[in-house]
């Protein structure tokens, strides 16, 4: 039986940490003997998540602290870098005594940082970088690229579009990199029936977190374009606040434009919220401005709830949602278009309901655990 180690830096428990959960899960359901290491184990959340799912997690320098680097301040970053290169040190001794203790075949990690902690790993064990973003070059780093060159053995990627960028940035040939798209279960509604309801007003969910390559600014233009086509509706945009300075600078942003453009009747904030289940079930659409995806999994789960996505045509977006198929792909932030597709909707059911079970059939079929699970086993071998 093969060991298996998942090496994270858990701050928040967002789409990709879920995701990363429930992968552990159905690897340990399929034989594996799977651990998770959390460097500081701040993040109550995702603990509670693996507990919840019978999956062992080591922490290895237990802190209240994230240790975040980035800050708009130089002298704080170059204080911030300095307290994570001592604490690396103390993690690597741990991570070492972790690793010659439970003997892994595999590490799995996610970015840069947690590959850090690898310069003194055991020989024999095979480093797979499981890149869940976009991964476009310009957002790669040189010291990330030399990182990646030193230690991942193979790349593992959540969705085509990923895989491409990898390849198209020179980290790897095709045939190491492999993509495990993400996957949900869809049983808690196979059995439920499509009723649309009676869109008045018309409900639009906008979740991410509060980060401006999330594009959650976008919800003030499209409500003020709604409001001026006297559209009845009502925007509520879930998300969670980072514990890093351009989060919350944003989020106050994005506060004060909805008061300063009298929204507060039409735009609601829901912060921290970790399971936006009840959300799914309360809107008519999810709209989706983000800049930057891997394969974002608030979108899967949109598809799977039988609610149509309008999204921009970025990264993993296109993995899912072929246009006019199976949601609908805008140019980059048109507002106009996001406007049109969402009047559409509300005023023909027919097309609402194509859309709708298309979506819920493909991600039924094509994202499910299933074939995840063997994507993973494949990759492996």
């Amino acid at each position: 039986m093969s060991t298996i180690v998942f090496l994270e830096t858990v701050i928040t428990f967002g789409g990709a940490r879920k995701s990363t959960v429930e992968l552990a899960r159905r690897l340990q359901d399929s034989g594996y003997d799977v651990l998770l290491y959390d460097a500081y184990g701040t993040c109550q959340p995702f603990l509670d998540a693996c507990k919840d799912n019978s999956l062992r997690v080591r922490i290895l320098y237990p802190s209240r602290d994230s240790h975040i680097i980035s800050t708009t301040n130089p002298i704080k970053q170059f204080i911030n870098r300095a307290s994570f290169l001592f604490n690396s040190i103390r993690i690597n001794k741990t991570l070492r005594h972790y690793l010659l203790s439970d003997k892994p075949q595999y590490v799995i990690v996610n970015n840069s940082k947690v590959l850090s902690f690898l310069f003194r790993k055991p020989n024999e064990i095979k480093v797979m970088l499981f890149a869940r973003g976009w991964f476009i070059g310009k957002q790669i780093r040189t010291i990330d690229r030399l990182l990646y060159k030193l230690f991942v053995d193979r790349y593992v990627c959540v969705s085509e579009a990923t895989r491409q960028a990898i390849y198209g940035a020179g980290l790897a040939s095709l045939e190491d990199i492999f993509v495990v798209h993400n996957a949900i279960e869809t049983s808690s509604v196979d059995k439920m029936k499509n009723e649309n309801n009676k869109h008045n007003p018309f409900k639009i969910l906008i979740s991410g977190g509060f980060l401006p390559t999330k594009g959650l600014h976008l919800a003030i233009d499209i409500a003020l374009r709604l409001l001026e086509e006297q559209f009845n509706f009502q925007i509520i945009i879930t998300g969670i606040i980072y514990k890093t300075e351009v989060s919350k600078t944003y989020y106050e942003r994005i506060k004060k434009l909805i008061e300063i453009n009298d929204l507060d009747g039409y735009i609601n904030l829901v912060i921290d919220h970790n399971d936006v289940k009840e959300y799914f079930e309360w809107c008519d659409i999810l709209v989706h401005p983000s800049d930057t995806e891997g394969l974002p999994r608030v979108v899967m789960e949109a598809m799977s709830m039988k609610k149509p996505v309008i999204a921009n045509a970025v990264g993993g977006v296109t993995d899912y949602i072929l246009d006019g198929f199976t949601g609908f792909l805008t140019n980059y932030n048109n507002v106009e278009e996001y406007v049109d597709i969402i009047k559409r909707l509300s005023s023909a059911p027919a097309l609402y309901d194509e859309i709708s079970n298309r979506a819920y059939d493909l991600i039924k079929t094509s994202f499910s655990p299933q074939n995840q699970i063997k994507a993973i086993i494949k990759a492996l071998k």
